[in-house]
């Protein structure tokens, strides 16, 4: 989306009080073609949209930061990037119903959404479908959004009417339409247990085509005053307007007063103080009434005209009238690239101040007929929550003393304000939603506060953390080794202090070595301190020199006591290394807080006279195999064994005794080996190759056929 620069005019914006300064889901509208407005700003300014309708639309923003989540026209559900949600098409609204979605929060669900439509009249694209609704979940497709069922219906044929009015209880929503052909309103209470059957109020005008102007029975809007306690309900075709009581605690509509309208009335807005309902009528008025009489009569005598085009250049005819965050009412007016704005609509007569031209949409946004249908019950008190804050955080009831530990803010509810209390630890108090780390070097229980302040109330949560004490377990090997090559050690690990810890009843160990001179032969209990238990996931990777195991007593039994844990027996050889440090671990699985303080040990193999070659613990001998193939009639494979690492050297001969080739010559470990010789260039014949290593030597040898 891309904002436009506003007029001067409108920066006088800046001076006015906004009603909604506390949240912010209908901060950003989406309209008419392209077009669009953000109130998050010190004023508001014109963005763009991706919408092509005449009438209806809606649009829903985050409730604390004020970005818009989603918007559409009652068939596509666009979201903030402008692309179609997933599922979010071939709703059963229309882009020429009056009033053809409305947004309604999920009641208890901070992430969902009701969106409910309204199929156009008689005039447009037959059968009416009447009123629907879908479910859209922001949680899904990264935070995207979707649409999670689509198109349940709740009224089979209605008028192009579709608003919503707080309940009583602050928590729950009447969905307000019309029925088609009939006098019944129909309420349905929204409650965080669903949509509830309808209260049907049968009173009024019956809503229905008439000869004079037939398929248009059904435009205009229906409008419910900010504290939901009067309706206005618009009949274009008829050119009256009529005002009922709706009851917020029983969803009932009674008292129908009717106005005569000087034109075809299609929008509507009560004022913020509720005292005022302003309706615009095609071709081109604006008309304010007083609605605080008791009658038809002393209301239409109020009747002030605010506007009409003839006092403009250009002609328009007027569409809706939609109360704002900033507190103006705005004017929709087709087709224009400007939108009228009714800056103090409280005030009576012209001192209301009627602005023709109060803000530019930008040279791709136009605004035709329609203005986001929003929930008029959020200028009471600029928010929609349902009571006070519901207070939450995660963190951890248990650490160890001398940690860290962190809390993190879960509040629902358009929390606002926050005070930590943590008697105890440091810091002790923070007033910000996400605390620092705490750290506790005492250990006790401490009470961990949190009260969270919303525009409706406060709410406070207490939890207790566990500080607990540190323990310790020392263990060491018992001793460094010393020893010859090929034999057998065996590695007492001891425990050196005493276990206080009445539960310690399981003990994970581990150990690493060095592969290259030893081998774990087997772990010994008896006569340990670990004797009687049993040896659970034993992992001894002779490759890479690692031991792991689970030990765990007998039922009944806990470790207690000094001494050997248990005995390691290993065997040793000379390879790659004459010397490795054993590296002790273990730890206590179910019992926090205890520290494993482990003392490695040593193994050294000392080899007398640095010419000594080590001895291989693979036992190969030293032997040379028979060439492969033999005979050859190319290349072939020399496999040999070395005893011993040292010099080698392997040459060929032919029969006369010459050499023809070197295939090795240098110092090689012990082990086997495998070398290729290929022949090229020498003639048929019986050749020899001889390995000499140290003071091994051997001769083989092989036919080169042709």
């Amino acid at each position: 989306m891309k904002s436009f620069a506003i007029s001067l005019f409108v920066l006088a914006l800046l001076l006015l009080p906004r009603i909604c300064s506390a949240q912010k889901e209908f901060n950003v509208w989406c309209f008419g073609f392209g077009a669009g407005i953000d109130f998050n700003g010190p004023a508001p300014v014109s963005i763009d949209c991706v919408l092509k309708e005449e009438e209806g639309s809606a649009s829903i923003a985050d409730r604390s930061t004020g970005a818009l989540l989603f918007y559409t026209d009652g068939v596509r559900v666009r979201r903030k990037d402008n692309v179609v949600m997933l599922n979010g098409d071939s709703l059963r609204g229309n882009p020429t119903s009056t009033q053809s979605a409305l947004i309604v929060p999920k009641p208890g669900d901070d992430r969902g959404y009701y969106l409910f439509t309204a199929d156009a009249g008689a005039y447009d694209h037959l059968p009416n479908l009447g009123i629907n609704y879908s479910l859209i979940d922001m949680r899904l497709d990264g935070g995207r959004g979707a649409v999670t069922r689509k198109n349940i219906r709740i009224l089979d044929s209605a008028a192009e009417k579709l608003t919503t009015v707080r309940n009583s209880d602050g928590c729950s929503y009447w969905i307000l339409a019309h029925g088609w052909g009939s006098d019944g309103f129909y309420a349905w209470r929204l409650s965080d247990t669903g949509l509830a059957p309808p209260v049907i109020s049968s009173i009024g005008i019956v809503h229905q085509d008439h000869a004079a102007l037939p398929g248009v029975g059904s435009i205009g809007v229906m409008k419910p005053s900010p504290d939901g306690r009067r309706l206005a309900v618009l009949l274009y075709d008829m050119r009256i307007a009529q005002l009922f009581d709706f009851d917020p605690a029983t969803g009932i509509i009674s008292n129908p007063i009717t106005i005569a309208v000087d034109g075809y009335p299609y929008g509507a807005s009560f004022s913020p103080d509720n005292g005022k309902l302003y309706i615009s009528a095609e071709p081109n008025q604006l008309v304010q009434y007083d609605v605080r009489g008791a009658d038809s009569a002393a209301i239409a005598a109020t009747e002030v005209l605010i506007s009409d085009s003839t006092d403009v250049k250009n002609y328009d005819t007027y569409g809706m009238l939609q109360l704002a965050p900033d507190g103006r009412i705005y004017h929709a007016r087709n087709p224009s690239r400007w939108i009228g704005a009714i800056v103090n609509p409280n005030a009576s007569g012209t001192a209301c101040d009627y602005r023709f031209n109060a803000l530019d949409l930008g040279p791709r946004g136009r605004s035709v007929y329609g203005l986001p249908n929003l929930i008029e019950s959020y200028f009471v008190n600029g928010n929609l929550l349902c009571g006070g804050p519901a207070v939450s955080f995660t963190g951890p009831d248990t650490i160890c003393a001398g940690e860290s530990v962190q809390y993190t803010d879960r509040s629902t509810n358009g929390p606002t304000g926050w005070a930590w209390s943590f008697p105890g630890g440091s810091p002790a108090a923070w007033s910000d939603r996400i605390p620092p780390e705490l750290r506790y070097d005492t250990p006790g229980s401490y009470p961990i506060r949190l009260a969270v302040t919303n525009p409706v109330g406060t709410s406070t949560v207490e939890r207790t953390l566990t500080v607990l004490p540190r323990g310790e377990i020392r263990t060491r090997i018992a001793t460094d080794y010393t020893a010859s090559p090929g034999d057998t050690v065996l590695v007492a690990v001891r425990l050196e202090s005493p276990v206080d810890m009445a539960a310690l009843h399981e003990l994970d160990f581990s150990l690493r070595y060095t592969p290259g001179m030893l081998r774990l032969d087997t772990v010994l209990l008896a006569g340990a301190l670990l004797n009687g238990w049993s040896v659970d996931s034993l992992r001894n990777d002779a490759g890479a020199g690692t031991l792991s195991a689970r030990f765990t007593a007998p039922r009944g039994r806990t470790l207690s006591g000094t001494g050997n844990l248990l005995m390691l027996r290993f065997l040793t050889f000379l390879d790659s290394a004459d010397s490795s440090a054993l590296k002790l671990d273990l730890h206590v699985p179910g019992i926090p807080c205890v520290v494993p303080l482990a003392q490695d040990g040593f193994i050294r193999l000392p080899v007398c006279g640095s010419r000594n070659r080590l001895i291989v613990a693979t036992g190969d001998p030293y032997q040379i195999n028979r060439a492969r193939p033999d005979p050859t009639y190319g290349a072939t494979e020399i496999i040999y064994s070395l005893g011993l690492d040292g010099p080698t050297a392997l040459t060929i001969f032919n029969e006369r005794g010459e050499q023809v080739g070197a295939l090795v010559n240098g110092y090689q470990p012990a082990g086997r080996h495998s070398i290729v010789w290929n022949p090229v260039g020498l003639p048929s014949g019986l050749y020899f190759y001889r390995i000499v290593s140290g003071d091994w030597s051997r001769t083989g040898t092989v036919l080169l056929a042709r």
